[in-house]
């Protein structure tokens, strides 16, 4: 698809037509990479194309923002925009890869997730011993593999020196941040005890809204030349939309289905995840029930009934109503802060329908 073709695609979020444009680019940046490839280990041909089909199944969401980071600036798509989103989608990907590893996840986007399809791969080549072990061990070089050629995607840019430095400044520096969120988010689970709040909104900013939504628009704006003005009114943007983002997701792990969601439904509970929804579960709850959730959250095994019983409690004592209003809340300052951008009609539409996207999606 030609830039002019995608400059004037329509205002919709997702938009199909970015998200073909990115995915076809991604496609064509592993092909490349598993030719140039294929002599130095025996799996540069498997692997890769495996990272492409797994990166395009998604939404694709952070592509499409880099395209709308830069049309916020007056920038029309080109290929230098379309490498930037590739290369956040193929990070993505990678990061994906390992969260489904340290959750022991079987599932993503409906299919094995790539330890598991890895390990099939193993026994269908013969090498039954060891073979889950084994595969969880590709998935992690596997991801890691997409980490690098992502930095490397990026490096080559045709775009001017200072601008590359920017660009590996901001994703160097938002990506350690996504980690050391990742870490926090690992470091509470274990235990019962209910985390603090201020702990869970702080990995919900940095493991979702700034990875999810700033680090995306800033490298639009950075590549099409924004003032710092619009930078910061975006990031401002960014950040509320974020922090829904991860609401409506602790909300569809709860309420939504996997066939949509493409994850087991009570997964966070099995994991024991330190969400909003944890926190009030534990403190706003009596002690009779409170010890039934204590024995539900990281239990090795949930049945319906179990999460039927979830679902309930937090209907019948406010906490979902209390948390949607929470999400409603984040959506208007969202809102507030698009209508005020000094933006394209256009790119303002995109913006807020990204907000009515985030707020009532399904998967």
């Amino acid at each position: 698809m030609s830039s002019s073709q995608l400059s004037t695609a329509s205002c919709t979020f997702p938009n199909p037509r970015y998200a073909e444009a990115i995915a076809t680019r991604l496609q064509s940046l592993l092909e490349e990479a598993a030719q140039r490839w294929q002599d130095v280990g025996s799996w540069a041909t498997d692997v890769l194309p495996r990272l492409a089909d797994f990166a395009c199944r998604g939404k694709l969401l952070r592509g499409q923002l880099v395209l709308i980071g830069a049309a916020a600036a007056g920038s029309r798509p080109s290929r230098v925009l379309l490498d930037c989103a590739a290369a956040l989608e193929l990070f993505h990907t990678s990061v994906l890869i390992h969260d489904d590893v340290i959750d022991q996840d079987q599932l993503r986007r409906g299919l094995p997730a790539m330890h598991v399809q890895l390990a099939s791969a193993l026994r269908a080549r013969g090498e039954r011993l060891r073979a889950d072990t084994h595969g969880t061990a590709l998935a992690i070089c596997a991801a890691d593999c997409g980490f690098f050629l992502s930095f490397s995607i990026l490096a080559q840019l045709r775009v001017p020196e200072s601008v590359r430095r920017a660009l590996l400044k901001l994703w160097s520096e938002e990506f350690a941040h996504v980690i050391l969120a990742q870490m926090d988010d690992v470091h509470l689970s274990p235990g019962t005890t209910p985390a603090p709040r201020e702990a869970i909104w702080r990995v919900y900013l940095y493991k979702t809204a700034r990875y999810t939504f700033c680090l995306p628009l800033m490298t639009g704006l950075l590549v099409a030349g924004a003032p710092a003005a619009l930078r910061r009114s975006l990031m401002a943007y960014a950040e509320q939309l974020g922090l829904l983002f991860q609401l409506k997701d602790d909300e569809l792990g709860l309420f939504g289905s996997s066939a949509e969601t493409g994850k087991p439904v009570g997964s966070d509970i099995l994991q024991n995840k330190k969400t909003l929804y944890h926190h009030y579960l534990l403190t706003c709850t009596s002690p009779e029930i409170r010890a039934k959730i204590e024995q539900l959250f990281g239990a090795p095994q949930l049945h319906t009934h179990d999460i039927a019983f979830i679902r309930r409690v937090l209907r019948d004592t406010g906490i979902y109503a209390t948390l949607r209003a929470t999400a409603s809340h984040l959506a208007t300052r969202a809102r507030r802060i698009a209508t005020r951008l000094p933006v394209p009609p256009r790119v303002r539409a995109q913006l807020l329908q990204l907000v009515d996207f985030s707020e009532a999606r399904s998967a």
